[in-house]
């Protein structure tokens, strides 16, 4: 539009003065009449694009302001038209790329089921999985999966996971009392404990009688919990939503899973590492209360259990039996009253909001974040006396 109207200037510039030729005086005179303003702008228009195609028309350049006009015109149509061009060049080949990759990984698939003769059931289950996912990965950035952040210093990733897991983790009773006694013990945990994970829907999270490595917490999302094997699908899992906490009972002691987590939904999920958690622990303050949280868990577990409520009318242990209040009293207990009475006085928020640049760099004044720290040397278990 711009160029159009750039061009009807250019040609009616000595339109009215003199007998110079330009592009409006010659349809003038091969129409022998004065062109209307809506006839002189299409024909404008028309002009302007065949100067981004390879086009042509009637209309030329008849004057030297015509012709110099053409030729800066020109030049930015080339520019314009090649970025154009290669753009869509380059999406086609990101495409062409993304196309291939999953083609492949479609044969590959056939391939093995083929090779390994799987029964058409299960088959089924494979390929109906795969196209319920279309083969994607995750959609959430991850902090790992940003190859320059591996290029900064240690001293920035460290209060990047401190800013985005501590505020998560202080919505527990017990990790909100820790942050109370030894804000450097929270600090390492986030640094070397935590992590981030992805489940796409109907992947697993654990099964029945694994080995239990870790405590979760959703994030975003819906996970799927059923007691035991799950075998009876007409049973409805037990939903797990934002800001619930997964296996507890991994932190603690010996554990394995009273049942299996599958994604309902794709959820996000943070994981905190039982061992580097035990390590890190039993390296730093409030040691001593973290053994009375220890050694009040499993009985207050087994208590809650073993006494069914209105709102817990199962007897079965289960892998979700975290509760806000039993969590809240266990760290009272653990804490003891004056630490609960001081984090009330100051009135620190249960949500962790963002520090002030003077505030964070106060609380890392002196704190050395040493892989050496969390040595696999210490035996957290020994010193807590949790048993099996």
């Amino acid at each position: 539009h711009f160029i159009a109207c750039g061009w009807y200037f250019v040609g009616t510039l000595y339109h009215e003065e003199d007998d110079r030729p330009s592009w409006v005086k010659g349809i003038s005179d091969r129409d022998a009449a004065e062109p209307s303003i809506s006839y002189s702008y299409a024909t404008a228009l028309h002009w302007s694009l065949t100067q981004f195609t390879p086009a042509s028309m009637e209309v030329v350049p008849r004057n030297m302001a015509e012709r110099c006009y053409t030729i800066v015109v020109l030049v930015f149509a080339l520019v314009v038209f090649s970025s154009f061009v290669s753009s869509i060049t380059s999406a086609v080949s990101f495409l062409r790329v993304l196309n291939e990759e999953r083609s492949k990984q479609q044969i590959y698939v056939h391939d093995f089921l083929t090779v390994n003769e799987i029964s058409l059931g299960l088959a089924n289950r494979v390929y109906n999985f795969l196209k319920h996912c279309s083969y994607t990965a995750k959609k959430r950035v991850h902090l790992n999966d940003i190859d320059v952040f591996h290029r900064l210093p240690d001293s920035i990733k460290h209060l990047l996971h401190v800013e985005m897991f501590a505020p998560t983790l202080r919505r527990h009773p017990f990790f909100f009392l820790y942050a109370m006694g030894s804000w450097r013990g929270l600090c390492k945990i986030c640094s070397y404990a935590m992590s981030e994970s992805t489940l796409l829907a109907q992947q697993e999270l654990f099964r029945y009688m694994m080995r239990a490595q870790y405590m979760y917490v959703v994030v975003t999302g819906k996970l799927g919990y059923r007691l035991g094997m799950g075998a009876l699908k007409e049973d409805l899992p037990t939903p797990v939503t934002q800001g619930e906490f997964i296996s507890e009972a991994a932190l603690w002691t010996r554990w394995e899973h009273a049942g299996t987590a599958t994604a309902i939904t794709e959820v996000e999920l943070f994981t905190l590492n039982a061992h580097e958690f035990r390590t890190i622990v039993a390296r730093n303050g409030s040691f001593q209360e973290c053994q009375a949280y220890a050694k009040s868990f499993p009985a207050a577990i087994w208590q809650r259990f073993s006494s069914p409520s209105d709102e817990n009318d199962s007897d079965q242990i289960s892998d979700i039996c975290f509760d806000q209040e039993l969590a809240e009293h266990m760290a009272k207990d653990a804490f003891g009253e004056g630490k609960v009475k001081a984090a009330m006085r100051r009135n620190v928020d249960r949500q962790n909001r963002p520090l002030s640049p003077t505030a964070r760099e106060g609380y890392f004044a002196g704190v050395k974040f040493d892989r050496e720290d969390i040595s696999p040397r210490v035996s957290f278990r020994a010193k807590f006396g949790v048993a099996r």
